[in-house]
C-alpha cells in the first residue's frame, strides 16, 4: 500500500525520513513539493526537504516515542 500523502503546513512537527530528530515546518513551496524544516535543537539548523520524506507527528507518537527512549535507556 502505497504511504498517505502528507502536506506539510507551517508550524508541523514532523519527522524526515533518513534523519534523526523532530523538525518544525517553518516554510512550504507548493510548485517544488518541498519544506524547509528547522531541528527543534539548539543551534536550530534549516533544511530543504521533499514532501515525500516528511511524517506528520502528532502528540500521541510524540509521548510513545518519549517512553519508547525512556525505557530503552534503562
Amino acid at each position: 500500500m502505497a504511504k498517505p500523502r502528507y502536506i506539510p503546513r507551517t508550524n508541523d512537527t514532523v519527522t524526515v525520513e533518513g534523519v534523526n530528530g523532530r523538525f518544525v515546518v517553518v516554510g512550504v513551496d507548493a510548485s517544488t513539493k518541498t519544506a524547509l524544516v528547522q531541528t527543534t535543537t539548539t543551534p536550530p539548523i534549516v533544511q530543504r526537504a521533499s514532501w515525500t520524506t516528511l511524517s506528520y507527528l502528532d502528540e500521541s507518537q510524540n509521548a510513545a516515542r518519549i517512553v519508547r527512549e525512556a525505557t530503552e535507556q534503562k
